[in-house]
């Protein structure tokens, strides 16, 4: 997955009002406000993102296609080593910049797909944006060779901090899940640095 000369195809909006029960006026507010006070567990929880739905999906397609995937879950110390990596492997600029950003990180998710059968790679893709897809869209990114990596995350009520955050690479068969809550501009910098290039070259190194 390449990540210089990144060009965004498409944002995606936390808009409360694309919340809102998309009925008709026509129907009187008494009925609606009653459908509304009996069911709110059930409307919240259909909407409600967990990252386990997508680390238990990986491990069912793990356990059936062990071979040919790769999953490494990198810790407190793998991360002291992934910010050493990237610190030595940035610019001053750079670097300064994403120590911000890594700081607000504990964890990260690698989920290496690329050898999959196209068949079950598309059929896994396909489960990983269903899951994804009850959290938000924030972005995708498009590099100049044209694959594309899909930023989801579960975005606060303001809308200035995320987390969950998912970089998914279906091209590629690659999967980051980053563990912690990222404000926006920390999670612009590492998407538009080399760390998730760096972070899946060194995810041998990381696994300790």
């Amino acid at each position: 997955m390449k990540t210089d000369k990144k060009e965004i195809v498409r944002v995606g909006s936390y808009d409360k009002a694309s919340q809102v029960c998309p009925v008709r006026l026509a129907l009187p507010s008494l009925l609606l406000c009653a459908f509304l006070c009996l069911f709110p567990a059930q409307w919240a929880s259909a909407r409600k993102f967990r990252s386990t739905d997508v680390t238990d999906l990986v491990l069912t397609y793990q356990m059936k296609h062990g071979e040919q995937m790769e999953v490494v879950k990198v810790g407190s110390l793998g991360m002291l080593l992934l910010k050493a990596i990237l610190r030595a492997d940035a610019s001053d600029s750079d670097a300064r910049n994403l120590r911000t950003a890594l700081k607000k990180l504990h964890g990260v998710y690698i989920v290496d797909y690329s050898d999959l059968e196209q068949k079950v790679k598309d059929k896994f893709n396909h489960s990983l944006v269903k899951a994804l897809s009850r959290s938000e869209l924030i972005m995708e990114v498009k590099s100049d060779d044209g694959d594309r990596m899909e930023i989801y995350g579960v975005v606060s009520k303001n809308g200035r901090t995320v987390k969950d955050v998912f970089l998914l690479s279906r091209e590629d068969g690659v999967l980051l899940g980053f563990t912690g809550t990222l404000d926006m501009e920390s999670l612009s910098t590492i998407v538009n640095s080399d760390a998730p290039s760096v972070i899946i070259d060194s995810s041998d190194t990381l696994d300790i």
